[in-house]
């Protein structure tokens, strides 16, 4: 079963791979962006419990941008770094990196 709300590495060798978030955690992640490097994903967190909503997602609570490096499996070596948005209701960040 795929929830909404995780993110998911899929390549042409293998069968796609959840690598952040599980089922029934509550929370919701969105927009992942790879650095151009590629060394570090980064991604937007919510409380989906407080709003989102299959494919809409917002406003909700528990805000959090997320930027994890990559291990040699492509995976993200979690907890990563987080940036808490504070406890406003708000859409989920949704991170854009800088060409350098």
């Amino acid at each position: 079963i795929r929830e909404d709300g995780d993110i998911w590495i899929v390549d042409a060798t293998t069968d796609a791979a959840r690598v952040v978030g599980f089922v029934g955690d509550g929370i919701g992640q969105r927009c992942p962006a790879f650095a151009p490097d590629g060394a570090r994903l980064a991604w937007g967190e919510g409380d989906t419990a407080s709003g989102l909503n299959g494919r809409s997602p917002g406003p909700v609570s528990g805000r959090v941008l997320v930027v994890a490096d990559l291990g040699p499996d492509g995976r993200p070596l979690l907890p990563g770094r987080r940036v808490s948005l504070g406890d406003t209701l708000g859409r989920i960040p949704c991170p854009s990196w800088s060409p350098s």
